[in-house]
């Protein structure tokens, strides 16, 4: 089984990471967190020419967040973090594509409900904070509240 994480850096994101960890914990296989830096966002961006760079620096303190989380909570499982640059919507599904991701974990908002209907696997989206996130299962018709 290959888990995906969409990761963004947000309390949901972290949740996510810790659903993708225990079913990679109950399943096996992979656990891959993918954050997606959306660089096209500063195309014609007014705020100046250290934007960019400010918000580079926080993406990579997301990054080792998620790192940590893994370090910490994963018990030695089988992961890694990928980081890329695009949009994240068209990164996230190109990358379940190409990847044959089994299932994505995914805070609120960040996969467009448009979107998901495209990637080939099940979506699990992430709502709430982190201490009452819950899960809801947006793609392929069906509804589920837990991991099973």
């Amino acid at each position: 089984m290959r888990v995906l994480v969409a990761y963004n850096g947000s309390l949901n994101s972290k949740a996510a990471i810790r659903q993708g960890i225990y079913k990679v914990k109950e399943h096996g296989g992979m656990l891959i967190v993918l954050h997606v830096f959306h660089s096209n966002m500063f195309v014609d961006y007014g705020a100046g020419p250290n934007a960019e760079i400010r918000a580079r620096d926080e993406a990579f303190s997301f990054v080792e967040e998620a790192k940590k989380i893994i370090e910490d909570e994963g018990g030695g499982i089988w992961s890694k973090v990928v980081v890329m640059e695009g949009y994240p919507e068209e990164e996230i599904l190109k990358f379940a594509r190409d990847e044959n991701i089994s299932i994505i974990f995914s805070p609120q908002y960040y996969i467009q409900h448009s979107l998901v209907r495209k990637i080939p696997c099940p979506v699990y989206i992430i709502h709430g904070s982190e201490k009452y996130a819950g899960l809801g299962f947006v793609n392929q018709g069906i509804a589920a509240s837990g991991l099973g």
